[in-house]
């Protein structure tokens, strides 16, 4: 959590942040109550840190991706997804678009699993766990609504595209 508190900082220490990063992703891996502060901490550099964590985009993808591996609650999940879409914001459009399809597809898979599951009822649907829909759309809909792109007039928003090709 310190590294958290010391996002202003590492914001003006640039040649630190990718220590910090691999410490945190160290971090987020722990099965011992770590992850937890980690994840808090991660949240509040991407908050600090927009555009000197462009560059850790693919790290932060593929940090949404496994978001399920963690041992960290569903809140803590949508502080990082959160803090991800900052960066997000920061992207040029192409990658931009690209970074969230592939975060938001992260949490519409399982969506689309509970739809195909013809076995499943309204009895196995547990608030607030992964058998909720809600617990995905929520995880989605962070990323929707914490990106927040330059975009010229008569431009498209990325999201636009992304759930009409996500929605059937």
């Amino acid at each position: 959590m310190l590294l958290g508190e010391l996002c202003d900082w590492i914001e003006n220490h640039p040649e630190s942040l990718q220590a910090v990063l691999n410490f945190l992703l160290y971090s987020l891996q722990q099965k011992n109550g770590l992850a937890a502060a980690a994840a808090i901490a991660l949240t509040s550099i991407c908050a600090a840190c927009r555009q000197k964590m462009v560059c850790h985009i693919s790290g932060l993808v593929e940090i949404a991706r496994s978001l399920d591996s963690f041992e960290i609650n569903n809140d803590l999940a949508i502080g990082l997804l959160k803090g991800i879409s900052l960066i997000l914001s920061r992207l040029h459009h192409t990658q931009l678009e690209t970074s969230m399809r592939e975060i938001i597809s992260f949490q519409l898979q399982p969506l689309a699993l509970m739809v195909e599951n013809t076995t499943a009822t309204l009895a196995s649907v547990q608030k607030g766990e992964r058998t909720d829909p809600a617990y995905w759309i929520d995880r989605a809909c962070a990323v929707i609504r914490h990106t927040n792109p330059d975009i010229a007039d008569g431009e498209l928003h990325p999201t636009v595209q992304i759930l009409t090709d996500a929605w059937p």
